[in-house]
């Protein structure tokens, strides 16, 4: 079991402690959020009402209601500081049942200048983390000697929390299923434990992408009204035009003169798609391509698959080019004190310099800048995922939980081998989170399980 463990008061006040210094560090430094680019639009977006799918629209819809507490981004960032330290509060809370090794270094844990840097940032990539970070929490504040059901507020949460998650940023979806899995079977199969998760795994699978997909266009159907612009289309737009880089040829649809298809070749970046946005040299394509009706999914995804058929060895130089990207030192971390939104200006303070100056050392210190890279995380979560998986397979039950949450963090990241654009570090928010919360909690085994008097799970059957 470790150390020993903490009784009585002191397993209520330090969870609480580390909070409440937390969420007053957090508002010293990055009071009243620091607005990022992005999230620049989604505000304008919840000032106006006017929601646009160019970002995944419930957090701009969410940021409408706060805004209408407290005016600007204010309320939605005392929203995203309480989800990440409500978050810790839970995981420290779960691991001072452990040992109080492992609850000290997770108390700790988010004060990483690693993590601490995005918990002031307005971003969807926070909010998705945040809601994950509270629901896993949740999730292990389980006692399984105690019994196996869960109550019903609890659950409520839960769901919300995955759901919000996994619409406030589309590559977080995935990454919602190992959860969902832990929420419904929170122990380990008593046979072939490895075996039977994967089963469990497969069974939740289309469960998340049918409710995901479905409350998605019910939300926007009945609630937020969210104008389809097809951004969704820059995901295999960005292949198309790196492969005609690459092949000298171009490969879009439509009709493009001499000059536009020789530029649209250069148009390509191995490392984010920002060159096609609006407002660059080349956003001419995305525009000629809306006027001749090829704007659209069924034009544009189908025609990235055939070409990755006609051209597979070109698909791969492509993605290859943007993986080796992801090795660099990342170029965003915190933004200077002037990046806010009109009046709303953050205002740097002695605590978000110290934050930038660890960050620009970390950067730069030969051998631990590739911690602050994507890739290095993609790498961990693979390695870390498969290390579990081994345990499991071998009988290690206490071992479940962290396999489930570091494959949450992994799925998060590994579809961008396939396809996807840009490498902010802010894509692995989540799985550095899960990574180190899934070392935390690894044990050989598991509390002893419900005694027979317990009522039985009603998932019992997928054992």
């Amino acid at each position: 079991m470790g150390a020993a463990r903490v009784e009585g008061k002191a397993a209520k006040v330090i969870p609480a402690l580390v909070a409440i210094v937390g969420l007053a560090a957090t508002y010293i430094a990055y009071a009243p959020g620091v607005v990022s680019p992005d999230a620049t639009d989604q505000f304008h977006q919840a000032v106006t009402g006017h929601f646009v799918d160019t970002h995944p629209p419930i957090m701009a819809w969410l940021w409408s209601k706060t805004n209408a507490i407290i005016p600007g981004p204010g309320g939605f960032f005392l929203l995203l500081i309480v989800l990440y330290w409500g978050g810790f509060f839970l995981i420290i809370r779960h691991l001072l049942d452990i040992g109080t090794g492992r609850a000290l270094i997770a108390c700790v844990l988010p004060f990483s200048p690693i993590l601490f840097n995005f918990a002031g940032t307005i971003w969807k990539d926070v909010l998705a983390s945040g809601c994950f970070l509270v629901a896993t929490g949740i999730i292990l504040s389980r006692r399984p000697g105690e019994t196996t059901r869960f109550p019903l507020m609890p659950s409520l949460i839960v769901v919300i929390l995955l759901l919000v998650g996994a619409l406030a940023r589309w590559n977080s979806v995935p990454g919602v299923i190992p959860l969902l899995v832990l929420a419904l079977w929170p122990q380990a199969p008593a046979q072939t434990p490895l075996l039977r998760t994967v089963m469990r795994l497969a069974l939740c699978t289309p469960i998340v992408l049918a409710v995901w997909a479905t409350t998605g266009k019910l939300l926007d159907a009945t609630i937020i009204h969210a104008e389809q612009t097809g951004f969704a289309n820059m995901l295999p737009l960005w292949d198309l035009v790196g492969m005609s880089h690459r092949l000298g040829e171009n490969l879009l649809p439509g009709p493009w003169t001499p000059q536009q298809a020789a530029q649209i070749m250069s148009c390509y970046d191995p490392i984010d798609d920002d060159g096609l946005l609006p407002g660059t040299p080349c956003n001419f394509i995305a525009r000629t391509l809306t006027q001749n009706d090829h704007w659209h999914a069924s034009v544009l995804f189908p025609l990235w698959a055939k070409t990755i058929v006609r051209h597979p060895n070109t698909y791969i130089d492509t993605r290859l080019a943007y993986v080796r990207a992801l090795f660099w030192p990342n170029v965003v971390f915190l933004f200077d004190a002037d990046d806010g939104i009109g009046p709303f200006n953050h205002h740097s303070g002695f605590l978000f310099e110290l934050e930038k100056r660890i960050l620009w050392f970390c950067r730069n210190a030969p051998g631990l800048h590739f911690v602050f890279t994507v890739g290095f995380w993609m790498i961990a979560s693979a390695v870390l995922t498969a290390a579990f998986a081994i345990a499991l397979w071998r009988g290690w039950t206490g071992c479940y939980p962290s396999f489930l949450i570091s494959l949450s963090a992994g799925v998060n990241l590994w579809p961008l081998v396939i396809i996807g654009p840009d490498g902010q570090l802010r894509f692995a928010n989540w799985a550095i989170a899960a990574l180190s919360i899934a070392i935390l909690i690894a044990r050989r085994r598991m509390d002893p399980a419900p005694s027979v008097m317990a009522p039985p799970s009603p998932y019992a059957s997928a054992r």
